[in-house]
């Protein structure tokens, strides 16, 4: 998948990093010459662009993005006239980290649905959520191993089919209506909105996610 990460503070390093290291193509932009040339070697592309400037996004051909994510630090005006810009262009998956509490409600009155406030999220949560949307939660247990809920969007998965392509995952139980479901037997159905448990190690459980995803 292709990601795009505008602003490459801590927060917007962090998830370029991190996006990267999950197998996609990412675009890292900045307007700071220097940050560029002092990162540059850590990110496959990374971009001097003014991101305020409508025409230098749409040379990007950003629209083509699975997801932008708009990392921009102190800059409020920055931040906002970026967000219009990505709007203008189309670009219907934006992220955007938001400085405080006023910057946000701005934000979502702009009909910017994925808000980010630092105090709540962490640059590489953000990643793994972007990049598996399927994922509600997961848990590093330590030795690449991970426990993860995947959102059950539809009926059609069948636990025998999963259990039999994935037998080193766990499948832990499933959240339905508040419940633990603990006992799954092999014939166990799914239903929409179910929380499924899992946990195995990462490759895995990569693959596994991707069998739910919309």
């Amino acid at each position: 998948m292709q990601f795009a990460v505008i602003g490459l503070g801590k927060f917007g390093l962090t998830a370029a990093l991190e996006l990267q290291a999950l197998d996609n193509t990412v675009t890292a932009i900045d307007h700071d010459e220097k940050l560029i040339e002092k990162i540059g070697e850590q990110l496959h592309y990374a971009v001097i662009a003014d991101s305020t400037d409508k025409s230098a996004l749409e040379e990007l051909n950003i629209a083509e993005y699975e997801a932008v994510l708009v990392a921009i630090g102190s800059d409020i005006e920055a931040s906002l006239l970026t967000v219009l810009n990505l709007q203008s262009l189309n670009v219907k998956n934006i992220w955007v980290k938001a400085k405080n509490q006023a910057h946000a409600t701005v934000l979502k009155g702009l009909g910017i649905v994925k808000v980010i406030e630092p105090e709540q999220d962490m640059g590489v949560r953000i990643a793994q959520a972007m990049n598996y949307p399927m994922v509600s939660q997961y848990m590093p247990l330590g030795d690449n191993y991970f426990l993860i809920k995947i959102v059950v969007a539809s009926t059609e998965h069948s636990l025998a089919k999963l259990q039999h392509k994935y037998p080193n995952d766990k499948f832990v139980g499933v959240m339905r209506d508040g419940q633990l479901i603990h006992d799954l037997s092999h014939d166990f159905h799914f239903m929409e909105d179910d929380r499924l448990l899992v946990m195995g190690e990462l490759e895995s459980l990569r693959n596994l996610s991707q069998e739910f995803k919309a």
